[in-house]
C-alpha cells in the first residue's frame, strides 16, 4: 500500500545484471500466456480463437454422420488437448504431476437445420426426419415447434414424421438451449408438401 502524498506513476526501471527489464503487455511461458495484470482473458481468449478454427473443421466430419467414438478420437487431440493443462513440480529427489481439466461452458452456436430426405418438396404419404443440431457444452437440447406449439421435446434434435399430410406442411422453428449458461438460439424452416396432383403438376411446370 503506497501512502504516500504524491503518488508516483512511473515505476523506475527493473535492472538485471545491469540491463533493463523490457516491460511488456503479455508474455507466453510454457503455453500459457500471462497478462501484465495477472489475468487470464488474454490466454482465453487465445485459446477460444484457436478451438473455433478447429471446431470448424470437427463440425465438417459431423455432417458426414460419422460414428460417435470416430468423432471423439477427433475431438481430443484437436479440442480437448487446448481445455487439459498439467502442472509438474520437481525437486533433485522426486517429481509429481498433477492434471485438472478446464471445463468451458459455451453454446449454442449457430443452429444448422436438415431434412431427409433433402428435396424441394415432399408428397403427402412421404416419411421424412428433420434434424436440427448447434455446438455447445454441455450439448444443447432442442425442442421443435409447429403452428406455435410444441411438437417434440426429446432434446435430441431429431423429428420423425411418418405418413406426412399436406396440412403438415409450413414453417417449423427449432429452438436449443444450453441448459447450464441458460442461452438459447432458434432457427426455421419451410416444410412444403403437396398432395399427389399438386406435386404431378408441379413435375410436369418444371
Amino acid at each position: 500500500m503506497d501512502i504516500r502524498r504524491s503518488k508516483q506513476t512511473e515505476h523506475s526501471a527493473l535492472l538485471f545484471n545491469g540491463e533493463e527489464v523490457e516491460r511488456v503487455e503479455s508474455f507466453k511461458f510454457l503455453g500459457v500466456t500471462i497478462s501484465a495484470d495477472l489475468t487470464w482473458s488474454t490466454h482465453i481468449s487465445h485459446q477460444v480463437r484457436k478451438a473455433q478454427q478447429r471446431l470448424y473443421f470437427l463440425r465438417k466430419l459431423r455432417q458426414t454422420h460419422l460414428p460417435r467414438p470416430l468423432l471423439t478420437n477427433f475431438y481430443r487431440p484437436t479440442i480437448e488437448s487446448l481445455l487439459t493443462y498439467c502442472c509438474t513440480v520437481w525437486n533433485p529427489f522426486s517429481n509429481v504431476t498433477a492434471h485438472r481439466d478446464i471445463i468451458v461452458l459455451y453454446g449454442p452456436d449457430e443452429p444448422v437445420i436438415s431434412v431427409h430426405p433433402s428435396q424441394r418438396f415432399h408428397v403427402s404419404g412421404d416419411s421424412l426426419r428433420l434434424s436440427c443440431q448447434a455446438e455447445g457444452f454441455p450439448q444443447p437440447a432442442a425442442e421443435w415447434e409447429f403452428g406455435g406449439e410444441a411438437i417434440s421435446d426429446s432434446g435430441s434434435g431429431d423429428l420423425n414424421i411418418t405418413n406426412v399430410k399436406t396440412s403438415q406442411g409450413g414453417v417449423y422453428t427449432c429452438t436449443l438451449l444450453n441448459e447450464e449458461t441458460k442461452k438459447q438460439r432458434s432457427k426455421s424452416i419451410l416444410l412444403n408438401v403437396y398432395g399427389n396432383l399438386e406435386a404431378l403438376s408441379l413435375c410436369v411446370c418444371m
